[in-house]
């Protein structure tokens, strides 16, 4: 059962096959990833709860995540489709089990583009104030975004990926300018703080934990290109462990520097919304903040277009086995791309954020929201992926010994997140979360047991 390159396990007819070289499959694991994102929001939250064990907390949450992109590896050397972890879960335990992987991925992606979505109109908001002199409405840019967003999505997937590589490139491009001329700026003597870990605690640790995975979820997107990629079964595995390995190092270090250009100001690193944009000026380069600005928003862009990517052909790979409507089983006869999967994809990615930004809800409050059931989605797909994967191994004769181990760490790892995620139970509205990702769950897996055992 062992497959080979040119041979994927799925066919998924109306796709182009085998055009994405090794690094357009690579920025599709990476544009998800958002490297610049953390840098900009995620790792002063992370810095809020942990301290100057900050740097530290992005260590093990980069080893965590890695042992998770090893264990979907067992699957990714083996087999490639564009279900992603719904064809990973299908190979180990049959249809119906996936269709709950492939919901709560889909889910993933869905929120996950919506919080990405919402991160870009956060920092492209100040950059148009400040260059125009005007203040643009935030759900223009919502709308303006997303529907560029699904045009490049629905015209060509090479395109798709080289706009996220070259957005990419530029924006963490900037950040480690940044980094580079804050450390400078210190000068060569360590911080003594955050090498100590002063003043971290088991509890504060976990904490930081939890945030610090949101980070890295959507590293496992390459594989929803199994069928379009060149070589799948090598560039695919690659682009998993580097997309970890990368922007892992560039979180460690970049939270590290962040920490060091916040000492001494009159603001915290915790309390700031535009983190970067305060190192620059702090090192001597306010001139900077402006690029940064645009710099962030274009990563949040990217991230939002890889979501679409991504999260269009699961669905397209769900309709092609009779779980959701064939209609999201439709390609373009040009183009290529699964052009109403997509569509549906994105008109989904935008209706939450747009309703609660019309409601006059902040837009870090609404990326908070979104960003953390997000993650629901994401672990619970991981983790049925990583229980999965002895079983896979035993069906194709693989050998199950160390990949056994991966798997337990990695399940431990990321069932402690999840369980941070909801106890002690958080404030409101973040304590009804579980609840409304379980409520979606619960409806979309009834929905698909019944187009299974309708007649197709």
């Amino acid at each position: 059962m062992t497959l080979s390159e040119s041979q994927p396990a799925e066919s998924a007819p109306g796709l182009r096959s085998g055009v994405l070289s090794p690094l357009e499959i690579l920025a599709q694991s990476i544009a998800l990833l958002g490297p610049t994102i953390t840098p900009a929001m995620i790792i002063p939250l992370v810095f809020a709860a942990s301290g100057n064990g900050t740097w530290l907390v992005f260590v093990f949450a980069t080893l965590g995540v890695l042992l998770t992109a090893i264990t979907l590896n067992c699957y990714s050397t083996r087999s490639a489709s564009t279900g992603s972890i719904y064809g990973y879960v299908q190979l180990a335990f049959g249809e119906r089990t996936a269709i709950v992987a492939g919901w709560a991925l889909f889910f993933a992606y869905i929120t996950g583009g919506a919080a990405a979505l919402v991160g870009f109109a956060n920092y492209l908001l100040p950059a148009i104030s400040s260059v125009f002199a005007f203040n643009l409405p935030a759900i223009i840019l919502l709308l303006g975004g997303m529907a560029l967003c699904w045009f490049i999505s629905f015209k060509d997937i090479q395109l798709s990926t080289n706009v996220m590589l070259g957005l990419e490139c530029v924006s963490v491009l900037l950040i480690i300018v940044v980094v580079m001329v804050t450390l400078c700026h210190h000068g060569l003597n360590a911080d003594q703080q955050q090498l100590h870990l002063t003043g971290l605690t088991a509890e504060n640790f976990r904490l930081g934990l939890v945030m610090a995975i949101f980070s890295f979820v959507g590293f496992e997107s390459a594989s929803t290109l199994g069928e379009e990629a060149h070589a799948p079964l090598k560039t695919i595995p690659a682009a998993m462990i580097l997309s970890v390995v990368l922007t892992g190092a560039l979180f460690v270090v970049g939270s590290y520097a962040e920490i060091i250009g916040f000492e001494g100001a009159p603001d915290s690193l915790a309390k700031s919304s535009a983190p970067l944009n305060a190192m620059a000026t702090r090192a001597g380069v306010p001139y900077l903040s402006l690029p940064i600005d645009l710099g962030a928003s274009v990563s949040f862009f990217s991230c939002v277009l890889a979501a679409i990517n991504a999260g269009a052909r699961v669905l397209f790979s769900m309709a092609n086995h009779g779980a959701v409507h064939r209609i999201a089983a439709i390609t373009h006869p040009v183009n290529k791309t699964p052009y109403v999967a997509a569509g549906i994809t994105t008109v989904l990615m935008l209706t939450a954020p747009a309703i609660l930004i019309s409601l006059g809800y902040p837009l870090l409050d609404v990326y908070g929201w979104i960003g953390t059931i997000s993650t629901f989605g994401f672990i619970t797909a991981y983790i049925m992926a990583c229980i999965g994967a002895p079983f896979f191994l035993k069906k194709v004769g693989g050998s199950c010994g160390k990949p056994i181990l991966f798997a337990a760490a990695a399940i431990i790892f990321l069932t402690t997140a999840l369980a941070g995620n909801i106890w002690p139970v958080p404030a409101a509205p973040y304590c009804y979360l579980p609840y409304l990702f379980l409520g979606y769950m619960v409806l979309s897996t009834s929905a698909s047991l019944f187009f299974l055992k309708s007649p197709r």
